[in-house]
């Protein structure tokens, strides 16, 4: 029983032996009748080299090594002989014959390795041809070269475009393809697309995302329309466009030579300064440097203003108010509410609102300066401001501060004046009173005397006036008219009063 097993086994061992045999020697022996059976026959040689060098537009290698290496030994390129349409021989090249029998006629030969797919990652192929005529009793010797037939494509990105999106990807399209082909984010191999002899055109797209995105937005190149050749290594280089925080600039890169692509419109606007470039400056003042400053003068200096170009959108925008060199409070002008506090409380006078998400702002601080108040003594202020950007790898500015050394008040002065007007008779003319407490006015009376007897007192920052006291908020002066109430500013440092005196 054990000895049948045993010989059935072996039985079917060697049927599938000589089964997988036969077809491999069909396999490399095809249609051999056709290629030398009967008829006049002469002898071809093949003499077959790859030449891996001279790729087009950049280096062979990778940082895995040289992906090409391989394709320099040509041992195991795959032969074929083919008359029309028919494959008469096929075999590798190490076991192709020295000298092959071939019937009278005209063929053509074909050594190839890889396969030429529509597109693959790291997908060389290599591929040499030609035409041959045997005749009879005639050897035809062959040389025959093969070169890359495909193309390849790398995906470079600078430092500020992978500063500047969060996600990305780059689509390639080739009439080849049924569908694009995709080259995602991160990927450093070669992708190897297969292209006509005569070239074939190549659609490439740009799929980009940021974090503040919803959803991502897709460019097109338009310009210049790009024909790939066999043999042909290209570079995409994506960067922001040198001007933009979130722009896009592409540039193609062949035969060392480089050309600058244009791309479907749609791109955010340009901004000033290159991307790295987050610049904040002063304008009319000294940077930590002290002004001297007094409340009934002001701020004597032209301006005080702040300026920013932020290429990749104001995120926070942070003023920082000062006494004596310790910070007092801060807010973020870019928020809604700190922009406020800073206009309405603080004095400061920004260009632009809302802050959040704009390129560049002008801050002003002059009005800030010219609401403090003095104390008994010497003191300084100040107001420090920087921002945060709102790219991926935020970047934060450079600190600008502008301060004064506020002098101590002086003794508050009320101006004086005496009118003799006939009786039942108005003045000619407003007449103007000026009154100065440069650490702020806590009360103000007025007296009106005739023939050196009070006639009244009134509480000047109080509701309760006579009629004709005008107050104009806007400018900070109060005027005295008939039948106009008026609505007072306490903390008012300098008031004018125009008095209506009737006598």
């Amino acid at each position: 029983m054990k000895e049948y097993q045993l010989r059935q086994g072996l039985g079917r061992t060697i049927a599938f032996s000589l089964c997988v045999w036969a077809s491999v020697a069909g396999f490399f022996s095809c249609d051999s009748d056709r290629l030398n059976g009967g008829g006049s026959t002469g002898m071809l040689s093949l003499n077959l080299a790859a030449d891996t060098t001279n790729i087009k537009g950049g280096a062979i290698s990778t940082k895995a090594g040289n992906i090409l290496a391989d394709f320099e030994d040509v041992d195991n390129y795959t032969v074929q002989v083919f008359q029309e349409s028919d494959t008469l021989k096929s075999a590798l090249y190490k076991d192709f014959p020295e000298q092959l029998e071939i019937k009278e006629g005209s063929y053509t030969l074909r050594a190839s390795k890889g396969g030429n797919l529509p597109a693959a990652f790291d997908n060389p192929y290599f591929e040499g041809s030609t035409d041959f005529v045997i005749k009879k009793d005639m050897k035809t010797p062959l040389e025959v070269t093969c070169r890359m037939a495909n193309a390849r494509i790398y995906t470079e990105y600078t430092e500020d475009f992978l500063k500047a999106y969060s996600d990305y990807s780059v689509s390639l399209k080739t009439s080849y393809m049924d569908g694009a082909f995709t080259i995602a984010k991160g990927e450093t191999r070669g992708a190897y697309l297969q292209v006509a002899k005569e070239g074939t055109p190549l659609s490439i797209a740009i799929s980009l995302m940021r974090e503040s995105w919803k959803e991502p937005k897709v460019y097109s190149v338009t310009n210049p329309s790009i024909t790939l050749n066999p043999k042909e290594s290209v570079t995409l280089k994506f960067a922001t466009d040198g001007k933009t925080g979130d722009g896009l600039a592409l540039s193609i890169e062949l035969d060392d030579s480089m050309e600058d692509a244009d791309l479907e419109f749609g791109i955010p606007d340009f901004m000033w300064k290159p991307f790295t470039d987050l610049r904040i400056w002063a304008c009319g003042f000294e940077n930590n440097v002290l002004v001297d400053m007094n409340v009934t003068d002001g701020y004597q200096n032209d301006s005080c203003t702040v300026k920013a170009e932020v290429p990749g959108r104001i995120k926070e925008c942070w003023v920082v108010r000062l006494e004596d060199g310790e910070k007092i409070d801060s807010v973020d002008i870019a928020t809604s509410a700190g922009l406020n506090t800073a206009e309405k409380d603080w004095g400061l006078k920004s260009v632009s609102s809302p802050i959040a998400g704009v390129k560049g702002i002008e801050l002003d601080l002059k009005g800030a300066f010219n609401q403090l108040y003095a104390s008994e003594k010497d003191k300084t202020y100040g107001f420090s401001v920087y921002i945060n950007d709102a790219l991926n790898v935020m970047h934060t500015s450079d600190v600008v501060t502008a301060s004064v050394n506020l002098k101590a008040a002086k003794e508050p002065t009320v101006g004086k004046f005496e009118w003799s007007v006939p009786s039942k008779h108005s003045l000619e003319k407003d007449t103007a009173i000026a009154v100065m407490a440069e650490a702020g006015i806590k009360t103000l009376t007025l007296k009106v005397n005739k023939d050196g007897a009070m006639q009244g007192q009134y509480d000047m920052l109080s509701d309760d006036l006579p009629d004709g006291i005008f107050y104009d908020k806007q400018n900070r002066k109060m005027y005295s008219r008939k039948n106009v109430q008026v609505s007072w500013n306490r903390k008012n440092k300098m008031l004018l009063l125009i008095l209506m005196k009737f006598l």
